[in-house]
């Protein structure tokens, strides 16, 4: 699993994905620096136990070479602005029940390949929200992800050389950090912005509408969750137990109407009110609105004797997300004309 591990070390980083029954031994074969490779060492074969692992599956008792799975908790919470680390966002928690020999991978689009989805970088690059994509891989295309938890269990939870950084790579505790082996529980925690969950983690806006007399719009998106349990197959190989869900959350938002409109401050001024407000079917946020200038004359997106100004709708500080201003129509005047504006 070179994903979480490497053999071109002195140690090899231990990702345990053999079940209770496999006999299992070490190879090492020295290599000379002409390149010239020597006589491979080999370690007598263990055996894995099936009754002194730390987290016994229920199905193991009396079928040791069956395949099973349990199943999952996964769910979504919005977090508010007020919060200090992730304003904003939507938070997925999953908790997922660990058992001896088995590795769970997670991501909200399925795993085709296991072999170069867990060997190859280029085959996790669409997995941008799951546990398969280290920090490093993900260029900032999103602020988070399930491996960016830095959180450790008390020591009191831990086992011998669980977290030994002489034993185990930066990758490896990366992952195994989520793993409470007390408790026998997998955590990962992510949170993502609305436009991350549809654009990027493979999200599906179901519904969209706005409440008759009520000045709000109703909002609902589906995103898929998929959860492999990872095992190792003789004589070498991966095989792999899936679990596929689909995650909702459906909220309300005001769609802002003002009677008035909200009025500019100075001497040329203007009056501007919102008209709709609504997610397209590419998921982007829509919003109309209408203007009219209190001053002879008209707005305009750009003019050629102000080359370094430019009308823009910026978003609140904090939100990942930017608009781009057109206009759909205009009053034929210089004389307090009406405009019609659409930022997407």
């Amino acid at each position: 699993m070179i994903q979480f591990t490497l053999i071109q070390i002195k140690w090899c980083w231990t990702v345990f994905t053999f079940r209770p029954s496999f006999k299992v031994r070490c190879v090492a074969q020295p290599r000379h620096k002409n390149g010239n490779p020597g006589i491979p060492l080999k370690s007598q074969p263990v055996e894995i136990s099936q009754n002194s692992g730390i987290c016994n599956a229920p199905i193991f008792s009396n079928a040791p070479h069956s395949y099973g799975a349990q199943s999952f908790l996964a769910k979504l919470n919005y977090v508010g602005p007020d919060d200090t680390k992730h304003p904003n966002t939507i938070q997925i928690s999953i908790r997922i029940p660990h058992q001896d020999g088995y590795l769970p991978l997670i991501s909200t689009y399925p795993l085709h390949n296991l072999r170069f989805v867990l060997s190859e970088p280029v085959y996790r690059q669409q997995h941008l929200c799951s546990n398969l994509i280290l920090p490093e891989e993900r260029n900032d295309i999103v602020d988070s992800g399930f491996l960016d938890n830095d959180h450790l269990y008390p020591p009191s939870h831990n086992f011998v050389y669980q977290f030994e950084p002489n034993l185990r790579g930066n990758k490896t505790l990366m992952l195994y950090r989520h793993l409470n082996l007390k408790s026998c529980l997998w955590t990962f925690d992510a949170w993502y912005h609305m436009t991350d969950l549809v654009d990027l983690c493979g999200g599906k806006i179901i519904s969209d509408f706005q409440i008759k007399d009520a000045g709000q719009t109703y909002l609902t998106v589906r995103v898929p969750l998929y959860v492999y349990y990872v095992y190792t197959v003789a004589p070498t190989g991966w095989g792999s137990l899936q679990h596929h869900s689909e995650m909702e959350f459906s909220f309300y938002y005001d769609t802002v109407l003002w009677k008035s409109g909200l009025e500019t401050d100075g001497k040329i001024g203007g009056d501007l009110q919102v008209l709709k407000v609504l997610v397209g079917r590419d998921g982007k946020l829509i919003i109309d609105f209408k203007t009219q200038a209190k001053f002879r004359g008209l707005y305009v997106l750009s003019h050629h004797t102000e080359p370094e100004y430019e009308s823009r709708v910026i978003p609140p500080g904090g939100m990942a997300i930017t608009f781009n201003l057109t206009q759909l129509w205009c009053q034929p005047t210089f004389d307090s004309p009406h405009q019609l504006w659409r930022a997407a």
